[in-house]
């Protein structure tokens, strides 16, 4: 159906403001229901350093404050104008906008977006550089404080930032085609009379493709800089994908794009837009097909039949299989079988194999064969980029008599494990002559990693090339191009690097001459080049370093370039003294630090520049002895992707310990580290992961001092166990109290990352873009578990698999984050009646306490998967697996983890704006459930949320209690409750208290993680209770995945592994919206709710039932409140006591103590295992 609208050229055009103020930027903030966001937008604008701006805030008839708002930022700085009009839309007041602008330039910013510092200056020093009439800026995506990255599209565009451009000479730019994401000259804007279409969604694409178009030049910027708000209640206009008017308007939206390309004699530029049209924006349409209704269903077949019409044939072989098979299935009507593709995973990029035939890949897609054959030849036929032939450098090691590189080499979708190929590799000198070098083929599971694939084993696909010294015999770049063949399919490609490439270190055998393996970002070049200045000698003290040069260069002074100043300023310029006979040398003190963000160590590159000011690189091949304590290290870099290798870097260690050596031993990782180079000595190292911490030990041998961090702990006097996997801050703490951070030697860095085995994990110590240590604790998992092809192939094998044997029970609570909850019940119940099970507890990492006669098996591992595949029994407290099939025989059985309250199930899912295809998978896997625990008669209706609306499951429903809370009654309560106090170092006559906030859906980016809410100061709530109580802080397992707050004035027991425990233990209990108050309520305890957010928090999520008749105790929003409650607990206990049971009566009338006994007797015991 075609709208009516407002063209994006003059039709509406009303006449704007002649007067310019040069130099000024007018930024246009269309504002219209974003009053939580709009101060952050302003603030954004207001802290910019080009400080010569206009912003025009245009009032859209918002419904809510944001005009109260923006007028109280308004009051504060005159910069800010306020236009108000009735609601137009967001074209209208972009528009609007538009004619108030005075500035030379011009900016569009949507008031729920915010932008970088420098977003606009650096804009505007490219159109001041180049003289083009617009440039355009990368983004990327922040939801709920975190931030990911835009889509791959939008980044490989802006790769490198390129100025003066035009359309014809870089069409790809296109895919860029946002409103917020450009400054414009306002001359050119109005020159050309563009305005945005009324009226219609997607309003900014066909405008920007008429100002690409249209411009004599555009700027392309590569420094991220705009960040584009993801509302968490996906309220945004651009994600409601599928209704029949986002589908129609974006269908318009293609038709003027392509129009403005085709009528300003573009037509190269068109073919390239039908194509990203095809690859890129079909993709927030083609997976959510399930969720269109009829009319939007039809508006989309009438959008790809208009793509299809204006496509042409050689368009077709740049667009990928899967969504040629999708756009000729909707084509033709057949949703049916588009869904059936859809739920067997062929929406999955790299799942898929093809056939070869000739010198094509056909794919073997999960498609009938009725289908396949009425296809057309081309829609199956996977295309040039889809079977490019990658050759990614995995390792690099050179030396005086060769060059040797590591790499991984494959054709992909070619079933590299059983397709016979043939491969050649070439090296290409400066001056063009090639050479072919000795090639060795290998197997490697390792260098697989971040390649593997569902279809083939990929371990088989590493090489060795190495190549003699002697055949370097020019200066400059070396490129190396493999070629693979296949019967007749033959691919070639270039060596190209990644995020797991190791460069090793630049090597000189004489003659100033060094050889290093480079990148350019993408491409990897052996490079040979002449040393026109060499670091020779050099002696450091405290803060300066006496250097001695051999320069070929009239070289006169040296200076400093901090490695991430990316203005390159020079630093400590100092005049060289001319020895004679090309030798110099100079003094150079490290720069002061003012200024500069962030503590640890500083690097910075040693540079030399001639009379005339031009520089020179100093080279330096192996670090150089200094026997004096310095505060400078001396030594090579070690050179990333986008540098130069062979440089000399001098490195601040003020606040740096400098780690000379790392190995595992006695249990234990061992940093061995230079004392005599760092300005206070280390007196302590804590290395912290999540909510946990680890306290090393620093030894002294000698000449050598090391830091030993145990490997193992017994962190709640438990038993002895790993320490929890994850990323590790180390902070080192020196004699002086100041901290101290670990920086990298060169000689350890040329070997990271660096991957050390142990039974209990797997250590990987990397480097950051400063050279600091990193530290990342894994699973011990064999490197073929480790890669996400290797997995889908474990789980295809696991789903071939049926119980068999010695009969067993797998349990899995939460992601194997721990072994407790109703499953913890309910193995105890199996071994008190004498259970033959075999009880088996799938685990994230060996730091996970089992419970006795518990066997362990690794998330992701082999084992773990042949447990899914072979137990009898399957029990979780979340959704099984995506990938699980429940195999014939098994029982699975459902208990989730807490008492209903929050919303949750299909309404919630959708109100997250989880796909189609996702919310399928959902009531797939619910409808494999034998039973599901349903803790209460309220709780059952509830519970059919997690199936279809309408549905009849087959699901045998347990209303029989919580088997989780039996702890809780239980005779040996007392026991636990003493216990559990003298193990967290609780004396006898403090009350504790447990504060266990829930996580708050407004700070979740994820619905997986997630901040700890920050509502008061828990040092601050101590403080002011005196020294009678003792807080216990619990963090949500969305909060335990983020991390949080240590202290000694509180105990962190996030981490601690049952919630019951501390249940027992505490005497009073902090809670608010959380499920946690259901149980706690058993126990008769005071509770007070403190709810300071309670409108917030319920404007995010509403509850399945009334949160005022399940919080039975005061809401308290004040601090000072709740410590008055406190010290009166029993009194408040007294008062509430009443309601408190009227909550239990009506919520948990079923538990008694003996729920995991009902259980038993109703799963296990009919079955004959218990």
């Amino acid at each position: 159906m075609q709208k009516r609208i407002v063209g994006i050229t003059g039709r509406l055009r009303l006449k704007s403001s002649k007067n310019t103020i040069p130099g000024m930027l007018s930024i246009v903030v269309p504002m219209y229901g974003v009053e939580r966001y709009i101060g952050d937008c302003l603030q954004s604008l207001l802290i910019q350093d080009y400080a010569n701006i206009q912003v025009i805030v245009v009032d859209d008839g918002s419904p809510d404050r944001s005009y109260e708002v923006a007028r109280e930022y308004a009051k504060r700085d005159p910069r800010i104008h306020i236009v108000r009009q009735a609601n137009g839309g967001l074209s209208s007041a972009r528009n609007t906008g538009a004619r108030h602008a005075r500035g030379e330039y011009l900016a569009f910013l949507d008031s729920d977006d915010f932008v970088d510092r420098h977003t606009y200056r650096e804009a505007i020093e490219a159109l001041r550089a180049s003289g083009s009439d617009f440039s355009v800026s990368p983004y990327r995506r922040e939801k709920n404080g975190s931030f990911s990255p835009a889509a791959a599209w939008i980044r490989d565009a802006h790769r490198t930032t390129r100025l003066g451009l035009t359309l014809r000479e870089f069409p790809d730019i296109m895919v860029n085609a946002v409103a917020w994401s450009k400054v414009y000259k306002r001359s050119f804007w109005e020159e050309n009379d563009f305005v945005f279409p009324v009226g219609l969604l997607y309003e900014d694409q066909a405008v920007s493709m008429a100002a690409y178009a249209a411009a004599r030049s555009f700027d392309v910027l590569s420094r991220v800089s705009i960040n584009w708000r993801i509302r968490g209640d996906q309220s945004s206009i651009t994600q409601q994908i599928t209704s029949p008017r986002n589908i129609a308007d974006h269908a318009v939206a293609v038709q003027h794009s392509l129009a403005a390309l085709l009528e300003s004699g573009h037509p190269d530029a068109r073919r390239v837009r039908v194509q990203q049209i095809l690859n890129n924006n079909l993709r927030e349409f083609l997976p959510n097909i399930r969720q269109m209704d009829e009319t939007a269903w039809s508006q989309f077949r009438m959008l790809l039949k208009t793509l299809a019409d204006v496509a042409e044939p050689e368009t077709w072989d740049l667009v990928e299989v899967r969504i040629k098979v999708l756009v000729e299935l909707c084509l033709r009507d057949r949703r049916d079988e588009a869904l059936q593709f859809l739920s067997e995973g062929g929406w999955e990029r790299d799942h898929f194999a093809g056939t070869v035939q000739g010198h094509e890949l056909i794919a073997d897609l999960p498609l009938s064969t009725d289908v396949r054959e009425s296809f057309p030849d081309w829609t199956l036929r996977y295309g040039p980029q889809e079977t490019a032939l990658t050759a990614v450098v995995r390792d690099v090691d050179v030396s005086e008599r060769a060059v040797s590189i590591d790499a991984l080499v494959y054709i992909n979708h070619l079933r590299m494990d059983s397709e016979d190929t043939t491969l050649t590799c070439h090296i290409i000198a400066p001056s063009g002559e090639r050479v072919e070098p000795e090639l060795r083929r290998h197997k490697s599971a390792k260098y697989a990693y971040g390649h593997t694939r569902r279809y083939a084993d990929m371990s088989g696909c590493a090489v060795t090339l190495s190549l003699p010294r002697e055949m370097l015999t020019s200066l400059g770049s070396y490129s190396v191009e493999f070629e693979m063949s296949c019967g007749e399919l033959v691919r070639q490609g270039e060596l190209i690097v990644d995020g797991l490439t190791k460069y090793g270190r630049a090597f000189t055998g004489g003659r100033n001459v060094s050889v290093a393996v480079e990148s350019d970002g993408k491409s990897a070049k052996i490079v040979a080049r002449r040393a026109d200045v060499e670091l020779v000698d050099c002696r450091a003290d405290g803060d300066a370093a006496t250097l001695r040069l051999q320069s070929a260069a009239p070289v006169t002074h040296v200076f400093l370039v901090r490695r991430d100043d990316r203005f390159a300023l020079k630093r400590s310029r100092t005049r060289l003294t001319d020895l004679g006979n090309g030798s110099f040398e100079a003094e150079v003190r490290l720069p002061r630090l003012r200024g500069v963000a962030g503590g640890g160590a500083h690097e910075y590159l040693l540079k030399a520049e001639d009379q005339r000011g031009d520089a020179y690189d100093v080279a330096l091949y192996e670090p150089l002895k200094s026997s004096n304590p310095a505060r400078a290290y001396i030594t090579p870099y070690l050179h990333r992707s986008n540098e130069q290798g062979g440089g000399a870097m001098i490195v601040d260690l003020a606040d740096a310990a400098l780690i000379t050596g790392v190995k595992i031993e006695d249990d234990s990782l061992q940093l061995e580290y230079r004392d005599e180079q760092t300005s206070a000595r280390l007196a302590s190292v804590t290395a912290r992961v999540g909510s946990s911490s680890v306290t090393s030990q620093i030894d002294k041998d000698g000449v050598t001092t090391r830091v030993v961090l145990p490997l193992q702990q017994d962190l709640w006097g438990l038993g002895p166990s790993a320490v929890p996997s994850g990323r590790y801050h180390l902070q080192g703490m020196s004699d002086r109290g100041g901290n101290l951070s670990f920086y990298v030697s060169g000689d350890v860095a040329s070997s990271l990352p660096l991957e050390l085995d142990h039974p209990l994990l797997r250590a990987v110590i990397g480097r950051s873009k400063r050279g600091h240590l990193h530290l990342d604790i894994q699973p011990p998992l064999r490197d073929d578990e480790r890669g996400g092809g290797d997995r889908w192939r474990l789980r295809d094998w696991a789903m071939t698999l049926r119980p068999r044997g010695h009969r067993s029970v797998l349990f899995r609570n939460l992601y194997g984050e721990a072994a407790n909850d109703s499953a913890l019940a309910v193995h105890r119940e199996l071994q008190r009646r004498g259970s033959d099970l075999e009880l088996i507890w799938a685990v994230k990492d060996l730091s996970i306490h089992v419970p006795q006669g518990a066997r362990p098996v690794i998330e992701e591992s082999r084992e773990y998967y042949e447990a899914f595949g072979t137990a009898d029994y399957v029990m979780l407290n979340v959704h099984q697996p995506y990938w699980y099939e429940k195999p014939a025989g098994q029982v699975l059985i459902e208990t989730f983890h807490g008492y209903p309250f929050k919303l949750n199930g299909r309404r919630w899912w959708r109100h997250l704006g989880f796909t189609p295809e996702r919310q399928e998978s959902f009531f797939r896997r619910a409808e494999e459930w034998d039973f599901l625990v349903s803790p209460a008669r309220y709780a059952t209706p509830i519970l059919e949320e997690f199936y279809r609306e309408d549905a009849a499951p087959s699901t045998t429903v347990l209303e029989i209690g919580y088997p989780r809370n039996d702890a809780l009654l239980d005779e040996n309560a007392a026991a636990v409750r003493s216990d559990t106090r003298r193990r967290l170092g609780i004396p006898p006559n403090k009350k504790a208290i447990l504060y266990a906030p829930t996580f708050r859906d407004y700070l979740s980016a994820d619905d997986m993680t997630a901040k700890l809410v920050d509502l008061f100061d828990p040092e601050d709530l101590i403080r002011r209770l005196g020294p009678d109580y003792v807080l216990l802080m619990r963090g949500h397992p969305f909060n335990a995945r983020s991390g949080t707050k240590r202290s000694e004035a509180f105990i962190n027991v996030t981490d601690y592994p049952d919630i019951n425990h501390l249940i027992l233990a505490s005497d009073v209990g902090v809670l608010d919206y959380s499920s946690l108050r259901f149980d706690y309520a058993l126990t008769g305890k005071p509770v007070f709710y403190f709810v300071p957010d309670l409108e917030r928090y319920f404007e995010g999520r509403t509850g399945f039932v009334s949160y005022s008749d399940t919080s039975p105790g005061p809401h308290i929003r004040r601090v000072e409140d709740l410590v008055d409650g406190i010290r009166q607990a029993g009194e408040v206990a007294a008062e509430f006591d009443r309601a408190r049971e009227r909550f239990v009566s009506t919520f948990m009338e079923l538990e008694d103590g003996h729920a995991a006994r009902r259980l038993v007797d109703a799963v296990f015991a009919p079955r004959g295992d218990a």
